[in-house]
C-alpha cells in the first residue's frame, strides 16, 4: 500500500489538533518510503529550526523503520555508535518525534517527524497523526 494524498491530510490535520492541544508549536513533515516530501505544515509561530528537524526526522524513520525515539535511546546508550552517526548522514536525526508509517502488514510506507516541543511532546504529535491515518 502507497501512502496516499488523503492519508497524509488526515495525517496533518491530526498532528495540527495534537500540537493544539497541548499548546506547542512546531513543523510537520510526512515522507513516502523513498524519503520524498509527501506532506509539510509549518504552525504558525513555530521556530525557524523546527522545518529542518521535523523533516530529518521523517526521512530518519521512513528509511529505517524506527522511531527516532529508539534510535536517540540506542545513540544515548553507546557512545561508540554516537560517535559514528555524529559524522555520518546530515539527512538523519536521532531525537523522538519521528515515526515510521507503516500499513496493516507492517510494510513501511514512510515516515512522520513533528519538532517543536519537548521530546515526549513531539512523539505525542506524532502517534496522533498516524492513529489517524
Amino acid at each position: 500500500m502507497k501512502l496516499t494524498h488523503d492519508m497524509t491530510t488526515k495525517m496533518l490535520d491530526a498532528a495540527i489538533k495534537a500540537a493544539d492541544d497541548i499548546g506547542v508549536r512546531g513543523s510537520i513533515a510526512i515522507v513516502d518510503a523513498g524519503g520524498n516530501l509527501k506532506g509539510f505544515l509549518s504552525m504558525d509561530g513555530a521556530l525557524l529550526g523546527s522545518l529542518d528537524g521535523a523533516t530529518r526526522k521523517a526521512k530518519t524513520s521512513a528509511m529505517s523503520g524506527m522511531s527516532t525515539a529508539a534510535w536517540f535511546e540506542t545513540y544515548s546508550n553507546n557512545a561508540t555508535f554516537g560517535q559514528i552517526v555524529a559524522h555520518g548522514s546530515n539527512d538523519m536525526l536521532f531525537l523522538p518525534g519521528g515515526e515510521p508509517i507503516l500499513d496493516s502488514d507492517n510494510r513501511p510506507m514512510g515516515g512522520i517527524g513533528f519538532s517543536g516541543g519537548m521530546p515526549d511532546q513531539d512523539v505525542e504529535v506524532v502517534q496522533a497523526a498516524i492513529a489517524a491515518a
